[in-house]
């Protein structure tokens, strides 16, 4: 639960925080350097999560960029 609930944080982290890719929060690079995300994950367990976490169906319906997510919207927003 606790790691879900870190994934989750971090997702809304990276939305507000744009980096040009994914691998650029977790970037040696001092100029890049994105220690919030780094201090959590290792750059293979994040994207380990990110390939196997799913909150639907994986149809996308009626072209929603969101519909992976649509369920945990659809509840916050409720």
């Amino acid at each position: 639960e606790e790691e879900i609930m870190a994934l989750i944080g971090s997702l809304i982290v990276m939305g507000i925080v744009r980096i040009k890719s994914l691998e650029g929060y977790f970037s040696t690079d001092p100029i890049l350097d994105f220690p919030f995300i780094k201090k959590i994950w290792t750059r293979y367990r994040f994207r380990m999560l990110l390939r196997v976490i799913h909150l639907n169906s994986g149809k996308n319906v009626a072209n929603d960029p969101l519909f992976k997510v649509r369920p945990l919207i659809d509840t916050l927003n409720q």
